[in-house]
């Protein structure tokens, strides 16, 4: 027979907050994407997050996630043809492992906001995406190691797509991929519960 308890551990940050830089480039991956790039990527990302308690099973079984929401301030590297771009979604962040510097995969899914989409008259160059508004996928694969129990920091490699579903045209969709560097403050206290088998 199964039985479930719960068993106390030490007590560990509650919520946290995050600064990640990210650098990189939109990748080419139809030929009438290579029209607008012209330069590197680059992203400033700002999270917020609670650490799991574990009081729900999936948070047991997905090793204590972290659930959060980011902003996202990119510069396309083309402020001619795309020029900034904006990103707002909410995400969960799963450790692989328990070692000292810490494997994570984080994914979102929210909105994108592009300044300059394809346009006939004032903006034909952009033939990678024709609006405003878009859905965002982010995908980050990234090791974080704790300098303390509060302060942490990560390095990582992103995936960030934009795309409208071809609501709008055109719509081959916007890549960019990154390298990673972030730091994060946590705060706050709560002790998580381990369910275990008896």
């Amino acid at each position: 027979m199964l039985f479930l308890g719960l068993k106390a551990q030490d007590s560990i940050p509650q919520y946290g907050f995050k600064t990640t830089y990210h650098y990189g480039f939109i990748a080419p991956h139809k030929p009438l994407v290579n029209e607008i790039i012209k330069g590197h990527t680059q992203i400033t990302e700002l999270s917020f997050y609670k650490n799991t308690s574990g009081k729900r099973q999936w948070e047991q079984y997905f090793n204590f996630p972290k659930t959060g929401i980011s902003a996202m301030i990119i510069h396309s590297g083309n402020m001619e043809s795309l020029g900034m771009i904006y990103g707002l979604f909410p995400y969960v962040e799963y450790p692989l492992n328990k070692w000292k510097v810490t494997w994570n995969l984080k994914f979102g899914y929210g909105v994108g906001y592009i300044q300059k989409p394809f346009d006939r008259v004032e903006n034909y160059k952009n033939l990678a995406i024709g609006s405003h508004l878009n859905a965002l996928i982010f995908f980050n694969s990234l090791w974080s190691y704790n300098i303390t129990k509060n302060v942490n920091t990560s390095l990582g490699l992103s995936l960030t797509h934009f795309s409208n579903g071809s609501l709008k045209r055109p719509n081959l969709g916007i890549n960019l991929l990154s390298v990673n560097a972030g730091v994060g403050y946590e705060f706050g206290s709560m002790k998580p519960k381990v369910v275990f088998n008896n």
